[in-house]
């Protein structure tokens, strides 16, 4: 598990410095009518999703839409700077 997380991870911080980002690959999202995770539009376990959030590497940023669903979006937690 936390070698995907680490690729996950990985992934999500290459995206954020690209020049043309994608939202499969620069957010976590929560399809809250199948009650998954979704990352790089693949369904993520909980236990590989859920230990990043309580530890605040990925933080909740509002709620969006991603393939014309309604989903909770989870990104990056900001640096400080």
């Amino acid at each position: 598990m936390q070698k995907i997380r680490e690729k996950i991870l990985k992934s999500m911080k290459a995206e954020k410095e690209a020049a043309l980002k994608s939202d499969f690959r620069l957010y976590v999202w929560f399809y809250l009518k199948e009650k998954k995770f979704l990352y790089d539009d693949l369904y993520v376990h909980d236990e590989v999703i859920r230990p990043m959030i309580k530890s605040g590497i990925i933080v909740f940023e509002g709620v969006g839409k991603h393939q014309s669903e309604k989903m909770y979006r989870y990104g990056l937690k900001p640096e400080k700077k």
